[in-house]
């Protein structure tokens, strides 16, 4: 037995170090209080050396491993207990003063669609300093606006350009209209013109996500006033989705790099934003409707405008091949980054790669 708790000392210890040193607040069972974690971590470790200097290695052999995973599990509880309230979509949601920005929820017309028909959006606007240009994002398939969205949106915001996410049609609040390539063009339409009417706006890009970066390719396919283009994780075709694909990546979760998504929030934090999603209202099956935007064809269309092509190497549900594709279709103008570990779900949490998204957003716009 004195085996086993010195055992768990020293992984938990070790634990509680990774927490605070890597500021993984998801992991901390002291929150956000990184000092006191080295410290917890610290003692934690140097008992368990001391008991351990009394038992057979045979016996910290045997039980290292369980020791391990209770460790790690109280670890997670820990910081589910102390991020309990950590929400970052209210966060970018409720800017405060020294934040720098302003958000605010709009209805954007959509008279292609239908005279009274409206398509909920967000609109976040840096402050005290004119906006440098416009970005409009599309989400991808039963995602939202919003969701998972907080270090993106604060990254554009950071580098001086206004953004507009919206729901398209079938997604989120937005269930007026289910999704066809016809209505998400209209929309998309609607969105641009609305973005251009505001203040400060001179020049726009679109950026959008899996399903929403084929949208944003094919907007700026039919309109030559788009100035850049940024996708993530966009797919040319798409796989059958099935089980095997979903435990791929989550498996792939576990990544090691992947664990900078806990200094978000905790494990629940995460699970609370997914749940927070709601299924699509598709007009068109979601394969054929990905066959009928035709990225490549698209992307052939753009004659020479910044493409940049963001995809992640862990990515199970849309392989990193199709950024290259859609890379060679488009010519020399276009750019690919891909983000090591990535998935389909993290790569929008990544700090580096969604700062340099935003750069070369700001250096195009």
């Amino acid at each position: 037995m004195f085996a086993f708790i010195a055992d768990f000392l020293i992984c938990f210890g070790l634990v509680q170090w990774v927490a605070a040193f890597g500021e993984l607040r998801g992991l901390s069972v002291v929150g956000f209080l990184y000092r006191a974690g080295i410290v917890l971590g610290f003692v934690s470790f140097v008992s368990g050396v001391y008991l351990a200097l009394a038992e057979p290695v045979a016996l910290l052999l045997l039980w290292l491993l369980p020791a391990w995973v209770l460790a790690a599990a109280l670890s997670v509880v820990g910081g589910v207990l102390t991020a309990w309230t950590t929400n970052p979509t209210r966060a970018l949601m409720t800017p405060r003063p020294e934040d720098g920005y302003t958000a605010v929820d709009v209805c954007v017309s959509v008279p292609e669609i239908g005279p009274q028909v409206e398509m909920p959006a967000t609109y976040f606007v840096p402050v005290g300093r004119p906006a440098q240009g416009g970005v409009l994002f599309v989400c991808g398939a039963s995602d939202d606006r919003l969701a998972f969205k907080w270090r993106l949106i604060r990254e554009l915001l950071s580098v001086g350009l206004a953004v507009l996410t919206i729901d398209p049609p079938g997604h989120g609040a937005f269930r007026s209209a289910p999704m066809t390539r016809a209505n998400a063009l209209k929309a998309g339409r609607a969105a641009l013109a609305w973005l251009r009417a505001q203040p400060g706006i001179a020049r726009v890009a679109v950026c959008g996500m899996s399903l929403g970066g084929c949208q944003a390719i094919n907007l700026a396919a039919e309109d030559t006033q788009v100035n850049a283009v940024a996708l993530l994780c966009t797919p040319v075709r798409l796989d059958r989705i099935t089980r095997r694909t979903y435990i791929r990546e989550i498996a792939a979760l576990l990544l090691p790099r992947n664990l900078s998504l806990l200094r978000e929030g905790s494990a629940w934090t995460l699970l609370r934003e997914w749940r927070s999603l709601k299924r699509a209202w598709f007009g068109t099956d979601l394969y054929r409707l990905i066959e009928e935007l035709d990225v490549l064809a698209a992307a052939g269309r753009l004659n020479g405008r910044p493409l940049l092509i963001v995809h992640g190497t862990a990515d199970t549900a849309v392989p990193a091949s199709n950024a290259r594709r859609i890379a060679n279709a488009a010519g020399s103008a276009a750019r690919v980054m891909l983000a090591p570990q990535a998935t389909h779900v993290s790569l929008v949490l990544f700090a580096e790669e969604m700062r340099r998204l935003a750069d070369w957003l700001a250096r195009h716009v």
